[in-house]
């Protein structure tokens, strides 16, 4: 297997420890763009263990915080599944952001900022998942 996001020598590593690590993205979108993935080369999401799921989240929140002091501005964490993700490794985006998740996706894909959704498609939504599940 030749998974570039195993290499940690090519790589800026800002924080590593036994079952993760954060590194400085090689193409940042923004100043402050990390990437935290575990270190044992995992795919799906589920596959994780569970002291790397805990290691993971725990370093999320830590950067979260120096995120938040360093570019005064929030934090916001992205993960890509399925075709969104380019790299055959899991692994969690967390940058600086001026707007939130709503925002992103308001813009990007003109959708309305906010929309209160009725008793029926809340059940329609929960049903598709339910139904898959």
């Amino acid at each position: 297997m030749n998974c570039p996001l195993c290499d940690l020598s090519k790589q800026e590593i800002v924080y590593q420890d036994d079952h993760c690590y954060c590194v400085v993205i090689i193409e940042p979108l923004k100043d402050g763009h990390l990437m935290v993935l575990p270190k044992r080369h995992v795919v799906n999401l589920e596959d994780l263990e569970p002291q790397e799921s805990h290691a993971i989240l725990k370093l999320l929140g830590r950067l979260g915080k120096t995120i938040s002091e360093v570019y005064d501005e929030d934090p916001i964490i992205f993960m890509n599944l399925g075709k969104h993700s380019t790299q055959p490794h899991i692994h969690f985006h967390i940058l600086p952001s001026k707007g939130g998740l709503r925002h992103l996706f308001s813009e990007y894909e003109k959708l309305p900022f906010r929309k209160k959704a009725t008793p029926r498609e809340l059940k329609n939504i929960s049903n598709k998942i339910k139904s898959k599940f």
